[in-house]
């Protein structure tokens, strides 16, 4: 008797460790996931600034005054190499970091002045505090000579500004940085 007793421990070890063998499912280094993810456009094209980088001046504080802006200084974006191909309405998108001073102002959060920002404007011409300021997600139209974009140059001012009177009496001095990001989209 005492053989079959450990004849019948030693075959259930066997089927046990068996059962735990064939029970073992497959790692994750076992599978493969492959993910997909394309970005679709109308078109390309190459923007190029004639500054890369504007130095508004140093102001003084009796310069800044309500409903004024400041050194307002030219920029032009240039639109070329497009491969635009039956795309309608294309658009130059303007964004950036910024807040409402009575007009939208670019500022970044690296900005030590209060309530001081640089107001962008679409104009070939010396704007003023009255121009229309443009915000993030304002829009510049192109114009397609027989569906090409190609070779425009859109004209643009930055000058400082502190906004109307209550926006301007809580003004402090400071440096102003601001970024601006043009980009190519279709309406």
């Amino acid at each position: 008797m005492p053989l079959v007793r450990h004849c019948n421990k030693a075959a259930t070890s066997v089927v046990m460790l068996v059962t735990l063998v064939l029970n073992i499912t497959p790692s994750g280094a076992d599978t493969v996931q492959l993910n997909f993810n394309a970005f679709l456009v109308n078109g390309t094209c190459d923007f190029n600034l004639d500054k890369t980088h504007m130095n508004l001046g140093t102001i003084l504080a009796t310069e800044m005054g309500p409903y004024t802006l400041v050194n307002p200084q030219p920029f032009e974006l240039e639109i070329k190499d497009c491969t635009i191909k039956g795309a309608s309405n294309p658009i130059v998108r303007v964004s950036g970091q910024g807040e409402m001073l009575d007009k939208w102002v670019f500022r970044n959060l690296s900005s030590t002045a209060k309530n001081i920002g640089v107001m962008l404007v679409n104009s070939a011409t010396l704007p003023s505090y009255a121009s229309k300021a443009l915000s993030p997600s304002d829009y510049v139209e192109l114009t397609e000579t027989s569906g090409n974009i190609d070779n425009q140059k859109l004209p643009f001012y930055a000058g400082l500004t502190c906004g109307d009177a209550t926006q301007c009496s809580n003004a402090r001095g400071g440096q102003v940085v601001a970024s601006i990001t043009f980009n190519l989209d279709f309406l």
